[in-house]
C-alpha cells in the first residue's frame, strides 16, 4: 500500500473486504495499518466471512464504529504533527 500510494498522484483507498478480522477491534487495527500506509480511506464489505449472506446489522454497525473511531483518532493525531 505504501509503495502504491507513493507511486501515484491521486488519493488511494483500500478495499479491505470484511476488515480482515473476526471482531471490531481487529477491523480497527486493519484500518490503522491501512491509514499508516498512506491510504486516504477504506471500503468495508458487509458480507459474512466465509459464507453467503450479510452480517447481522448490529455486528456490522459495531465493526463500522470501531473503524470510524480509528479514523477519528488517526486524523486528530495526524493534524497535530508538525
Amino acid at each position: 500500500m505504501t509503495r502504491l500510494a507513493a507511486a501515484v498522484t491521486v488519493p488511494v483507498t483500500a478495499d479491505i473486504e470484511t476488515g480482515f478480522a473476526t471482531d471490531p477491534a481487529g477491523v480497527a487495527d486493519t484500518v490503522r495499518r491501512v491509514l499508516a500506509a498512506a491510504a486516504v480511506g477504506v471500503n468495508i464489505e458487509d458480507g459474512a466471512s466465509g459464507g453467503p449472506g450479510l452480517r447481522d446489522t448490529d455486528e456490522q454497525c459495531d465493526r463500522l464504529r470501531a473503524a470510524r473511531g480509528r479514523t477519528r483518532r488517526w486524523r486528530t493525531r495526524s493534524s497535530t504533527r508538525s
